[in-house]
């Protein structure tokens, strides 16, 4: 019976998807595999509350321009939790979100 499925996303550079996955979403890192000891390539798994990702900058693994659909259980909340690290990675500017979800 099939429990699960992960989803490998690529990315170009693992140190950015790090970056955004775990700064600006939340996730936190399970593993990195980085076999020639540089930051690429490298293959790694990410969680946050249910959700397990893997991305890799190895050539060949995923698809460029994929889609991962994430359910939650209150979007709004998790549009305010995520406008406010992202502005406040950005700067120190006060934060506002609106229908737009802009950083003010």
């Amino acid at each position: 019976m099939f429990k699960s499925a992960i989803p490998v996303l690529h990315v170009s550079s693992s140190a950015t998807a790090e970056k955004f996955y775990c700064e600006s979403l939340g996730f936190q890192q399970k593993f990195a595999y980085r076999p020639f000891g540089g930051s690429d390539p490298c293959y790694m798994g990410l969680t946050r509350d249910e959700v397990v990702l893997h991305v890799s900058s190895f050539s060949g693994d995923g698809v460029s321009g994929g889609v991962v659909f994430l359910v939650v259980a209150d979007v709004m909340r998790c549009t305010r939790n995520w406008w406010r690290r992202e502005c406040q990675s950005i700067s120190n500017r006060r934060i506002k979100v609106g229908e737009t979800g802009r950083c003010t």
